[in-house]
């Protein structure tokens, strides 16, 4: 049996073949008698849009994606949850591209996104100036792109952020009011904003209380767990070690919290330690960890709102959305000992 067409649905339902394309393309301007009856025709006749044709006839599709550097980063599963719901909620659904922070692999994935007309792009920049150029080019194009937690320098898209500067400030302020004075700092690579926001955020507060800032006590990584653990280790067998430590992400809290283990300290006895994220785990931790909580399915939820705005053609100024952090005191911060 041949597949019915959209001729028939309106047949079946007696309207017209305009008033059945406007319904099944989601319009809002047909009246909700008559949307009910082409939504009745269609199911009894077991209709289905010709997807392919309407792509091609549109140069568009209601597909948005995501590009993100690690899919197995709890961040960015919730982030990718947040964007999920709203785009669903409005008719778009999700592919997930993972770029293990290659430059190159996100570059062959944004050019099969573009050639797969997807309606916009939400993404993670591998590397914040290089990726721009390829964003351009492909804005150009039509694409709506949304860029989310790294900044995509010199090209004019919105992009959502959590407030790290300001998060990691409040963080470091408390472990100076507890009475520490030497904190260490396990940061992520510089040429990522959120890196450099939060170990900015870190300086900031050693200067607000007119503590300097001493090098020794900051290890740069590259946000994974393993080399977080080596720069942990490194810090803790060095001498005049810290007595809190600052984590800049929860991939970094993993392997930071695996090197005290091996190391034979206890936090926070033997070292306080604040984490930036709330990982599902950190208040089942013993102690109970005190943490920087990021809101990251709003995070998400915002960036596809942005999205679909452009996508539907709000030619505003791009703007750069900061979302509020929240400091949650658990049981990993104590005074140091005298």
């Amino acid at each position: 049996m041949k597949p019915p067409t959209v001729k028939e649905v309106a047949q079946q339902a007696g309207v017209s073949v305009a008033t059945v394309s406007r319904v099944l393309n989601g319009s809002t301007a047909v009246d909700g008698e008559l949307r009910q009856r082409v939504m009745a025709a269609a199911e009894q006749l077991r209709y289905r849009p010709n997807r392919l044709a309407r792509n091609l006839r549109t140069k568009s599709t209601k597909t948005i994606a995501i590009v993100v550097p690690d899919i197995e980063n709890p961040f960015f599963v919730s982030v990718t949850r947040g964007l999920e719901e709203v785009a669903f909620r409005e008719g778009y659904t999700v592919l997930v591209c993972n770029t293990d922070d290659d430059p190159q692999r996100e570059s062959v994935y944004l050019q099969v996104l573009l050639d797969e007309a997807v309606a916009g792009i939400v993404v993670c920049a591998t590397d914040e100036r290089r990726s721009s150029a390829q964003v351009l080019k492909i804005m150009e194009q039509g694409v709506a792109m949304v860029g989310l937690d790294r900044r995509l320098e010199n090209a004019p898209v919105d992009g959502v952020l959590s407030d790290n500067f300001g998060g990691t400030r409040t963080a470091v302020a408390y472990l100076i009011e507890q009475g520490h004075r030497r904190i260490g700092l396990i940061a992520g690579p510089p040429k990522y904003a959120p890196a450099r926001e939060r170990r900015m955020g870190y300086e900031q507060a050693l200067l607000d209380h007119g503590i300097a800032v001493d090098p020794a006590l900051i290890k740069v990584t590259n946000f994974k767990g393993p080399e977080a653990a080596v720069a942990t280790e490194e810090l803790f067998t060095a001498g005049d070690p810290p007595t809190a430590l600052f984590l800049s992400s929860g991939n970094v809290a993993i392997g930071s919290l695996r090197a005290l283990h091996r190391l034979g300290l206890q936090v926070p006895a033997d070292v306080s330690l604040i984490v930036f994220d709330d990982l599902e785990w950190a208040d089942a931790y013993n102690p109970p960890l005190t943490v920087v909580s990021q809101n990251t399915r709003q995070l998400g939820g915002l960036a596809g709102d942005l999205l679909l705005r452009r996508i539907r053609g709000g030619t505003e100024p791009p703007q750069e959305r900061h979302l509020a952090t929240q400091l949650i005191v658990r049981g990993s911060v104590t005074r140091p000992r005298a």
